[in-house]
């Protein structure tokens, strides 16, 4: 059996692993080990696993299959739209159609077709494609290899906190490159492993999200990855996530996720509007957010 190689850019993996953890949100059994790539300084998790495996680390109340109810939904719309005014999605101003690849319960799709844009999606959770075809997407069950649209069919195809998650993130840029009209963008946004955060952190930062994230990507490994793909004008930046460094620290403190639900993720949600500062500052003052994003064109 071959070497396991780097997901993100095909790289030779460092035998000993650099964090051993285990799923500390949902407590899927198990351990696993990320190993550093030396060429790109991403990281894999190992064992490696394949689709049928996936579908054991995500359990029914995974969180964004579950459509949230009452202040909390409000709230999330909110923070939606607000994340449609920011790069790299305020590039989705012209209305298109657009492929929302691990679209979840459909929070992204259904305010790109608010915004007039025809969305289609696809998510390996048939709830979560139901509750997204509700919401005016056209929603299919499965992994982006498995649907069958006509090349270039789309100005835009977008992985928001999906390509850390798929068995091959490689062949799945490919396949978005063929996808995408000439001139059309791919959207990308997702961890950050070379942030200052997840160095501190190791075993307990909130994104690293074992055994569910397959990839960790730095800079330069999802540069790597679009290039190979094809993908020109690659634009990449970071940003400060608003939950993430208060959610951390909950791992460090308590082993677990206090914040989980009812008064207590209130509490979780106003003692991260507390930190968020502080976080910013720290993210200036160290050259890197938590959350890693990319844009590029098909040539």
């Amino acid at each position: 059996m071959p070497e396991p190689r780097c997901l993100a850019c095909g790289g030779e993996l460092a035998a000993e692993p650099a964090i051993v953890g285990c799923d500390r949100l949902h407590g899927v059994p198990g351990t696993h080990a990320i190993h550093v790539c030396g060429v790109c300084a991403s990281g894999t998790t190992l064992p490696a696993a394949g689709l049928a495996q996936l579908d054991a680390f995500y359990p029914s109340a995974y969180q964004p299959h579950v459509v949230p109810a009452g202040p909390l939904a409000r709230v999330m719309a909110g923070v939606q739209r607000a994340r449609m005014r920011n790069w790299p999605l305020s590039e989705l101003s012209s209305p298109g159609r657009a492929l929302d690849v691990g679209c979840g319960r459909g929070d992204l799709g259904a305010e790109l077709h608010a915004r007039g844009w025809s969305v289609d999606g696809v998510d390996p959770s048939a709830d979560a494609c139901a509750v997204a075809r509700r919401r005016g997407i056209d929603a299919r069950q499965g992994v982006l290899g498995a649907l069958d649209p006509l090349p270039g069919s789309y100005d835009a195809v977008i992985f928001q906190h999906c390509l850390e998650h798929v068995v091959d993130p490689r062949a799945d840029l490919v396949l978005a490159y063929r996808l995408l009209r000439p001139g059309g963008r791919v959207i990308v946004t997702l961890p950050n492993w070379g942030s200052w955060q997840r160095r501190r952190f190791r075993d307990c930062w909130f994104p690293l999200e074992l055994p569910r994230h397959r990839t960790h990507f730095t800079r330069r490994g999802l540069r790597a990855a679009l290039e190979q793909a094809g993908f020109s004008e690659l634009r990449l930046g970071t940003s400060s996530s608003f939950i993430c460094l208060c959610w951390s620290l909950q791992y460090r403190l308590l082993g677990r996720l206090w914040s989980d639900e009812g008064a207590r993720l209130w509490f979780g949600y106003a003692a991260s509007a507390a930190l968020w500062p502080a976080a910013f500052v720290l993210d200036r003052l160290h050259g890197d957010g938590d959350f890693l994003h990319a844009s590029a064109a098909r040539r």
